[in-house]
This record gives C-alpha cells, structure tokens and sequence, in this order.
C-alpha cells in the first residue's frame, strides 16, 4: 500500500512540475490590449481614409516574364531587395520590380528543395532561409544566392523568423493530438546550426481532436516577435528570455470547444456563431485583424476587416478595408509588415478592372494612373507598399 500511494504521490509532483513548466512563460503584461470583438462586429462599418495613417504610397509592378505569379504567400523586403514567393519558388527582385534571380529550386539536390517551402530573411549575416514541408532548411548568401549549408530539424514548421545573433524561431501547425505530426510546442528556438535552445509549450495541444488545423500569423513588429493561432483568443509577443508575453487578449464569447471542430468537405458553415481571427497584423497606431463567423469546410470563406486604433482602444469595422484617397487606386489592406513597412498586392486584372469600373467617378493620381496603362491583365502582382 506505501509503494501505491509513494508512486501516486510521485505521478502528481512529475505532472506539476511539467505544467509549471509549460506554463512558466506565459506572462500577461500590465498594459496588454483587451479587445471586444464579439461586442464590435456587429457595430455600424466606419469608411478609414488611407490619409489617416500618414504614410505615402508606392506601386511595384513585380516583372517576370518568364514566372507567372497568381498567388503569393510572403513579401520581405531588405535595403537592396525583394523577396517574394508563391510557395512553390522564391524569386528576388530589385526595388524596382525587376527579376534579378530564382532562390533555389525544385530537386534533391543539394541547395534544392521540395517546391513546398517558407522562407526568411537574415539581414544581419546577408542570409535566405528556405524551409521545405517536412524536410529541412536550406541556407542561401543574400546577394549571390549560392547555397551555403543545410539546418536540420525535427518538426513539422508552419514558418520561421531570424534573430539578429542568427538564431531561429520556428512555429508549428496546431494539429490534432491523434496527428503523427502533432508538436506540443508551438514556438522552437535553435541555433544556426539547427541545436534545440528553447521552446515554447502549449500542453492544451494534448486535448485538440476533430479535423481542424490551427496556423499562426507571425510577424516582427521593433524588433518583437508577434504571433496568434487561428481559432485561438490571445496574440502573445516573445521576449528576450523566449518566453511568450500576453499582448493583446480578444474577447470572443465562443461557446463551442475548438479543440473539437469536424469539418466536412461541403460548402455549408459550421459553427455559425463561432468567430475565430485567421490574420492579424499592427503598426505604432493600429491593430489590423481579419476575422470571420463560422467556419466553411470546402470553400474560401468571405472574412471581415476591422481596425484597432491602440490610443482610443476602439474597433472600427471597415468592410471595404482602408480607403484609397492618396490617388484613388484600390483600397489598402495589409498582408505583412517587413522592415516596418506594410505590404499588400493586387493582381493585374483586379486593377484594370477597378480602373474600368470606377474611372467616371475618381479623380487618378498619375502614379496610379501611369501603372494602369502599362498594365495587362495577364502581368504578375503589383507589390503595394504603404512607407
């Protein structure tokens, strides 16, 4: 009986030390963002002038003949480049547009990856990292891009982010308990060389079932890494000593569990009620969040913007995304911040037909006016860049 009740007593002081160790790094700030959003999203949409963010406009027109881009998933910028891909390739460009080289390519080889890949820039030792889906990651020199050497690592990455000593944090999918894949932390950080330093747990990983998986939306605002999981409430920022630091908690009121989420592959909404926050991003003044009610299980699903001005702590619902009074172009809303910069783009045809549609009722800046005439509707993306 004393060897039961020895061996119980050890189970329990095990379990709490692994729970206060997973759940030593979350930290809530004293100034953290606490945002209403089950409150706000059916408030009256608010037009937000691009004027109001004080910060001017540029149109890259991304020229490659050669490569046609209908999709793309990340935009970094350096001092000297552009660096974009559609998931399958890297392709970098200058600051005007111009194609200057591919970043790798497909193969087995080495310096070749899967055409499934994330990428990073390390602007501090002029680097490219390419991560292939299930492999590892590929090191490439910024400016000649020669492959340079190959980061092992053990996980299943969503994407990845560089620190300035050269370290690397990647972020893995939110998977089911029951995947084979399933990674219990949800940030990991390792050295150049690909040695495991630290991580960032999340043991509530262990009760997700169903068929639904969760991604983050990563970004790197001064210098602090940000990141929130789709279907989760609270967007943490990692500090120096990689613990994660509640940045901004958003008050959603959902009833259903989405640790338990089963979709069909049917173009019906599930959880109707249920809202979840699949993108968010900010600069100094603003808090930039795409957010949706219910989940569709077979088909891309209409989303809604809203903005969080961070001094007034007010949401404003803005549908149409931010109004384009600078030139009259396409309204603006951001995908990524890189280098301080907020990064969109819009295909060529979306702006000829824009162009076409609205001509008799906006008054064109000659900028914008100048791009749609060196414009068919069969070019690649044009980059816009809110500086």
């Amino acid at each position: 009986m004393v060897k039961i009740t020895l061996n119980y007593f050890l189970i329990i002081i095990v379990s709490c030390l692994f729970l206060l160790n997973s759940c030593k790094q979350v930290r809530s700030g004293k100034d953290y963002f606490q945002i209403d959003v089950r409150s706000s999203i059916d408030n009256k949409a608010q037009l937000v002038l691009l004027s109001e963010l004080k910060k001017d406009l540029k149109y890259i027109k991304l020229q490659a003949t050669n490569i046609p881009l209908r999709f793309i998933q990340k935009v970094e910028l350096t001092d000297d480049f552009i660096l974009v891909s559609d998931r399958k390739g890297l392709y970098k460009f200058d600051h005007n547009g111009q194609l200057l080289m591919e970043v790798g390519r497909i193969g087995k080889g080495p310096g070749e990856h899967n055409g499934n890949i994330r990428f990073a820039v390390n602007v501090f030792q002029n680097e490219i990292l390419i991560y292939s889906y299930l492999q590892n990651i590929n090191v490439y020199d910024l400016h000649s891009g020669l492959f340079k050497r190959e980061v092992f690592v053990n996980s299943d990455l969503y994407d990845l982010i560089v620190l300035e000593n050269g370290d690397i944090v990647f972020f893995t999918w939110e998977l089911p308990g029951s995947d084979s894949y399933a990674e219990l932390n949800e940030a990991i950080l390792i050295d150049k060389f690909g040695n495991r330093k630290d991580s960032i747990s999340n043991i509530f990983r262990q009760t997700v079932r169903g068929n639904v998986m969760g991604r983050p939306s990563i970004y790197n605002h001064e210098g602090q890494i940000q990141y929130m999981f789709h279907y989760r409430d609270t967007l943490y920022r990692i500090d120096k000593s990689f613990n994660k630091i509640v940045h901004a908690a958003f008050k959603t009121d959902n009833q259903e569990s989405r640790n338990n989420f089963m979709l069909t592959p049917t173009p019906v909404v599930h959880y109707p009620d249920y809202i979840s926050i699949p993108h968010v991003l900010e600069n100094n003044e603003f808090i930039f969040l795409t957010f949706q009610k219910g989940i569709l299980g077979s088909i891309k699903q209409n989303t809604t913007t809203a903005l969080f001005k961070k001094l007034e702590k007010q949401v404003l619902i803005t549908p149409l995304g931010i109004i384009n009074d600078l030139d009259g172009g396409m309204n603006f809303w951001p995908q990524w911040l890189s280098q301080g910069k907020l990064l969109a783009f819009h295909q060529a045809y979306e702006i000829i037909e824009y162009f076409e549609q609205n001509q008799e009722n906006n008054k064109y800046g000659p900028d914008f006016f100048e791009l749609v005439k060196s414009l068919n509707e069969f070019d690649n993306p044009v980059l816009v860049i809110l500086d």
